[in-house]
């Protein structure tokens, strides 16, 4: 089990050195349209609570990560998924020093909430 304010709370439902997959829920604070001038128009945003599931695998000398999560309050009523891969390097027992890239794709629906002032087409 964890808590975290990145990943939510959670429970790893399958933990090796190798190989990990759990589930999460995440709780997404709320954004109003009047927190700043830049988001004049783009409306209120509720807050949500995603439910998800993540998985990690070492081969090699890499790591690969991925995480789903769908809202579950009809919030933003989306779905966010990011996809990770790197390699990662212990300099000292207590550090990890890691180089990665990483990806997110969200849909429309998540993008229309949060971001629809940036997509929408100049009039």
């Amino acid at each position: 089990m964890f808590l975290s304010s990145a990943h939510g709370l959670g429970a790893n439902l399958f933990n090796t050195e190798r190989f990990k997959v759990g589930v999460s829920a995440t709780y997404r604070f709320s954004r109003d349209e009047e927190d700043s001038g830049r988001l004049t128009g783009a409306g209120d945003v509720d807050d949500a609570v995603e439910f998800g599931a993540f998985g990690q695998l070492h081969w090699r000398a890499f790591r690969f990560r991925g995480d789903f999560r769908q809202d579950v309050v009809d919030a933003h009523g989306g779905t966010v998924a990011e996809l990770a891969g790197g390699i990662p390097n212990k300099p000292s027992p207590k550090d990890v020093l890691e180089l990665e890239v990483v990806t997110h794709w969200a849909s429309g629906s998540y993008m229309q909430s949060h971001f629809f002032h940036l997509c929408k087409p100049n009039q």
